[in-house]
């Protein structure tokens, strides 16, 4: 078995985390089920047992990390094989959407609202913060003989 080796030493600041640590957290990160703001502030207790600090950015940046991608894909195929499975009669789905916050949300738009007023107060004369979008995800796994989800999530 050989390993691959990757030459990092491109244009920017180099990570503080090798491909190992960014899978590791990745994973780590989907199974406690936190955002990724989340997740940040509970590695900074784990931080000081570590020493690696790290912003939620770089959890965030984790999902657009191509070696972190291949590294999940062959772990992925390693544990089929460990597993003995070579083929799936399954299907799975991941979406992104945005919530919209007048049908469903009243009392997350009433937030809104009071945060508003409360920079309409603080801010006379300014220009008032932009809207952000609230954005919800699914993934599903399904296993076509049967017609059951596996995952849902």
């Amino acid at each position: 078995m050989s390993a691959i080796h990757v030459d990092d030493s491109g244009p920017g600041r180099p990570s503080a985390l090798t491909l190992e640590q960014k899978v590791k957290l990745l994973l780590i990160k989907q199974l406690v089920g936190k955002s990724n703001r989340e997740f940040a502030y509970m590695l900074e207790i784990f931080s000081m047992i570590s020493g690696i600090d790290i912003s939620y950015k770089t959890v965030e940046r984790l999902y657009s990390d191509e070696l972190v991608m291949m590294a999940l894909h062959n772990l992925h195929v390693l544990l089929l094989k460990k597993k003995g499975i070579k083929e799936s009669d399954a299907t799975g789905d991941g979406t992104g959407y945005s919530l919209t916050i007048k049908k469903n949300y009243e009392s997350y738009a009433q937030e809104l609202k009071d945060k508003a007023k409360e920079n309409r107060n603080d801010d006379k004369g300014k220009q008032s913060a932009k809207k952000r979008k609230t954005f919800a995800y699914s993934f599903r796994l399904m296993d076509l003989k049967t017609k059951r989800h596996l995952v849902q999530a």
